[in-house]
């Protein structure tokens, strides 16, 4: 969940940089894991490095949209 920028947090290079914060609860990352070991499999990519399904994708609006079970 998006929370909000925080406006010229550091220099970087010389130049200013915002941060964007975002919120997880513990509760939530069970399947944000998944769905980051999901998409970091081999078969998710391009040989050319393009991946086939996005990690947005994969997290859709409320979460995991990819059953555990589905996936062994």
């Amino acid at each position: 969940m998006f929370k909000g920028i925080f406006r010229q947090h550091m220099i970087a290079n010389g130049r200013s940089r915002d941060t964007a914060y975002f919120l997880m609860l513990d509760g939530g990352w069970p399947d944000r894991k998944r769905n980051f070991e999901l998409w970091l499999q081999p078969d998710n990519f391009f040989e050319d490095g393009r991946q086939k399904l996005s990690l947005a994708t994969l997290n859709g609006a409320g979460g995991l949209i990819v059953p555990s079970a589905s996936r062994a």
